[in-house]
């Protein structure tokens, strides 16, 4: 099972208490962040499909990103929820949290992209950015940073990046995909979490030069032409 977890993006957790303390429950409330993603609960929802297993479903959009998520599955104020892979193995380890809870099924597989603004694109073509090339490397970042590096001296201030939770899979891809070309992160530059519906305003505000995230929003901001 474990294996199966880390191989998706995101999956939907329970506590296990839910499920071996009580009888069955007919009533429930599952909580979801706004991605792609949800659409199976979104649907399922709209379509009436949990009516017709005969339960009271309410769905509820989490406003506080990922944490919201988990420490509301924790809680038990969510019966279930849209959750990422790794918080189930996180909070059974007692990171972020100590619950044992247990991923049911999976609802993404893939779907994860690297988004950058266009001030730090414009940059990165100055060493060498190839936007045609597939995938695109993080060679012409790292030869940015290198020069960055050299004009600031001990006053070099990090590129700033974002990404969705530390125990996500888009900040493993993240990092590991700045790190195949020499980029240290946490040194070179700093990762944030933020959640994912605010990746796009954070960009164009200036507080991140890109992020990883899952869609829409990569798309959305490539569609307002920042990034």
């Amino acid at each position: 099972m474990l294996k199966t977890i880390a191989k998706v993006t995101l999956v939907a957790s329970v506590a296990t208490s839910v499920l071996l303390a009580a009888p069955e429950k007919t009533k429930l409330k599952i909580g979801f962040i706004a991605l792609t993603d949800c659409a199976p609960l979104v649907i399922a929802k709209e379509k009436g499909f949990f009516k017709e297993e005969g339960l009271d479903v309410h769905v509820a959009k989490e406003g506080g990103g990922w944490p919201g998520i988990q420490q509301k599955v924790i809680s038990g104020e969510y019966d279930f929820s849209h959750a990422l892979a790794g918080m189930p193995i996180a909070a059974t380890l007692g990171i972020n949290g100590d619950a044992n809870l247990q991923a049911l099924l999976s609802l993404d597989f893939n779907g994860n992209a690297i988004t950058y603004g266009n001030d730090i694109i414009k940059k990165m073509e100055k060493y060498g950015l190839d936007k045609t090339a597939r995938p695109v490397s993080a060679e012409s970042l790292k030869k940015y940073i290198d020069a960055k590096h050299k004009a600031e001296g001990d006053k070099y201030q990090p590129l700033n990046f974002g990404m969705v939770h530390p125990v996500s899979t888009h900040n493993y891809e993240l990092r590991y995909w700045m790190a195949a070309s020499g980029i240290k992160p946490d040194t070179d530059c700093t990762i944030k979490p933020f959640p994912p519906p605010t990746m796009p305003s954070n960009l164009i505000a200036g507080n991140i030069e890109g992020y990883c995230v899952g869609e829409p929003w990569n798309s959305r901001i490539v569609l307002k032409g920042k990034g």
